[in-house]
């Protein structure tokens, strides 16, 4: 969609609300809030200035706060952690255009791809010989339709779209409150690269439902820097908890998204545990449950990074094992993981790895261990007995563990 100052496209959707059988709401959803990218030029109406710069989401920042009382000329500063818009409505009602002055760029804000952000379109100046157009070739055959690299149509059939206003509403209803239970567990990952072969999307609309939650205070968002490039994380707020569960049969979880109290080896581990996650389901696990999930374990007992049944019915503790730990690490864990195996908590452990080097020389250690300590005794480990639970993979091998 492109916004343009005449005719305010704003006013467009309160004309066709007056229309019979025409909601204002639906005008506007039809006019303006059709497409998911949007190039925005300067717009005359501040009202779809404020809806537009909602939706472009929110950045943190600090402000000072001066307290003061009568008669004191210097006061008591502090500062103050606030949310500020990434494009203030302001700017979208003063883009600078060309009927501005002479030679000015008509400058715009791009909505829906990634973080809001300025564009300008304006002449280039060109010196020597201008290119000459090549005629592309002819298609031979029936036409097809188009589809990008990740085998998404990118003419997808409108036979799914419904007609009915209040069969839409129930439907973006049902959608929403889906949404936020799955972002109750963990953050999203929004990546604009490559990360160890695996490629971050969001599917067409996805980004529009999140930033309407993001407005409704459902998820927010955070910019980080540290990943090899940006990397945008959404996570679920103290009111999507609220949402998150069933009245009745489930209680809410305390746990939200603090982008401060997120480290960066917390940030790859996590998202590395979401990838499982979805390879998992997609080849038939159930019943996935996050370590931090499963309540109170015991004393001494290991907290998985998760617990899933795998296609054969057995329930597996899965460790996601980006790095290695010490071999005395290692034996306090094989002693707790030997000990659910036997008390039928779980029927198996699952250790994966980033890479096969990795999975291997994991494995070495943990086999390697030939004694343990119970109970203050040492004992000792029957490999043909002890080992047989335990199974190691890395990421292109898994899930077929």
């Amino acid at each position: 969609m492109i916004s343009a100052p005449f005719p305010s496209r704003a006013s467009v959707p309160r004309r066709l609300g007056k229309l019979p059988g025409i909601s204002p709401a639906d005008a506007y959803g039809a006019v303006v809030d059709n497409t998911a990218i949007k190039f925005v030029f300067r717009i005359n109406d501040g009202e779809h200035a404020e809806r537009l710069a909602r939706a472009g989401g929110m950045r943190r920042t600090f402000s000072e706060v001066t307290s003061k009382e009568a008669g004191d000329f210097a006061g008591a500063g502090a500062w103050r952690e606030t949310q500020t818009h990434y494009v203030n409505p302001d700017l979208l009602t003063h883009l600078p255009m060309p009927s501005d002055r002479p030679q000015q760029a008509s400058v715009g804000v791009l909505f829906g791809f990634g973080m809001a952000r300025l564009f300008y379109l304006g002449p280039l100046s060109v010196t020597g010989a201008m290119p000459k157009p090549v005629e592309a070739p002819r298609s031979i055959g029936p036409a097809t339709r188009p589809e990008d690299p990740a085998g998404i149509d990118l003419m997808p059939s409108i036979d799914h779209l419904i007609a009915e206003p209040a069969l839409r509403a129930a439907r973006h209803e049902e959608k929403r409150l889906t949404v936020a239970p799955l972002s109750a567990p963990a953050c999203l990952e929004h990546a604009g690269h490559p990360a160890r072969g695996h490629r971050s999307r969001i599917a067409p609309g996805g980004a529009q439902d999140l930033l309407a939650l993001e407005a409704e205070g459902v998820v927010r968002r955070h910019r980080f820097q540290a990943l090899g490039g940006g990397l945008t994380l959404w996570g679920i707020t103290p009111h999507g908890q609220a949402l998150a569960f069933e009245l009745g049969s489930e209680t809410r979880v305390a746990a939200y998204f603090e982008p401060g109290r997120v480290a960066e080896l917390t940030i790859r581990h996590q998202l590395d545990l979401q990838r499982l996650r979805l390879s998992a389901e997609a080849a038939g696990w159930t019943a996935w449950t996050d370590g931090d999930r499963l309540g109170d374990l015991g004393k001494d007992a290991k907290r998985p990074d998760a617990i899933a049944v795998d296609p054969q019915g057995r329930r597996a503790a899965i460790e996601c094992e980006r790095t290695i730990k010490t071999t005395k690490r290692y034996e306090r864990i094989l002693v707790s993981y030997l000990r659910a195996v036997r008390s039928k908590s779980i029927d198996r452990v699952v250790w994966v790895s980033p890479s096969e080097n990795v999975a291997r020389r994991l494995q070495t250690i943990v086999t390697g261990i030939r004694t343990v300590t119970f109970a203050g005794q040492q004992v000792a480990i029957e490999p043909e007995r002890h080992h047989r639970p335990l199974a190691f993979a890395h990421y292109g091998t898994w899930p077929r563990v």
